[in-house]
């Protein structure tokens, strides 16, 4: 008999999000376990917990999902998770924010996919210009209704254009 999926979901919000817990079970994991109220410091004990507690085999079949609201709290989270692991026993630690990762992933899908239909070129041979950048994901994501689109922003190094007027308007200040 294998050795189940388990998925351990930590956040530091008050509960789990139901849409996480629905797509780790909608992925093939047989258990994910929701902690919540996870501070930085919870962290290291946890994935402890997780990693001595199952054979190399069941390493293998373990990961660690960290949710929440907000980014750089998530990727503290991160670092911690992954300085709390000792070689072999290290499991998939992946976080995602109120989504925002998948959401930042899919933009530059798009915009990777509309460079290559529209000017048979990629994301790294392009020297992209904020402006122009913003016209093709824009257009690469046309059929994307409003409600998705509004208050978007394209972030660069520097500064972030913030959408004018709250309608959906991906238009960025020159760098």
């Amino acid at each position: 008999m294998a050795l189940p999926r388990i998925l351990h979901m930590i956040t530091p919000l008050k509960h789990m999000s139901p849409f996480d817990m629905n797509m780790a079970l909608d992925a093939g994991y047989d258990d994910a376990i929701p902690y919540s109220n996870v501070t930085i410091d919870d962290v290291y004990g946890l994935v402890q917990d997780a990693i001595f507690s199952r054979s190399p085999d069941g390493i293998k079949r373990t990961g660690m999902f960290i949710g929440g609201k907000r980014a750089i709290e998530a990727l503290d989270m991160m670092d911690r998770a992954k300085k709390a692991m000792v070689p072999p026993f290290e499991i998939s630690v992946f976080a995602d924010p109120a989504g925002s990762f998948t959401t930042a992933a899919a933009m530059v899908a798009c915009a990777k996919t509309a460079l290559k239909e529209k000017f048979d070129t990629g994301l790294k041979a392009t020297a992209l210009k904020p402006r122009w950048l913003a016209m093709t994901v824009r257009n690469a994501c046309a059929n994307w209704p409003s409600s998705r689109m509004r208050g978007l922003r394209l972030i660069s190094a520097t500064r972030t254009a913030p959408p004018r007027n709250r309608r959906p308007n991906l238009r960025a200040r020159p760098m």
